[in-house]
């Protein structure tokens, strides 16, 4: 498998922001819900995505606890340990969900 050099994503996002090409895939409406899809912190809870029609789609695999954090997966969730790892921190960060600390060696 072929990662990308460090922190290269969060480059090609910021190069993709600033490109008037683009500018669509950055509206208010569309980031908004990017950012509020990033405050969801529980991997093994949901599966979230954003719709064809730029909405956000967030449907819960358990039951949720009021106060219990929500999350999404920047990547394979099926992928072994080192691996999720290794492709986190493309993103500049360890990851310490509860699948990660389960399986951490």
């Amino acid at each position: 498998m072929t990662y990308l050099a460090p922190f290269q994503s969060l480059q090609l996002l910021k190069d993709a922001i600033f490109d008037n090409e683009c500018a669509y895939l950055f509206s208010l409406e569309v980031y908004g819900h990017i950012i509020g899809m990033f405050e969801l912190n529980n991997l093994d809870l949901v599966v979230a995505s954003p719709d064809r029609d730029g909405q956000a789609v967030i449907i819960a695999c358990r039951p949720i606890s009021v106060g219990e954090e929500i999350t999404i997966s920047y990547i394979d969730e099926d992928l072994p340990y080192e691996e999720r790892q290794a492709q986190l921190a493309d993103y500049g960060f360890k990851c310490r969900c509860s699948k990660c600390l389960e399986e951490k060696p």
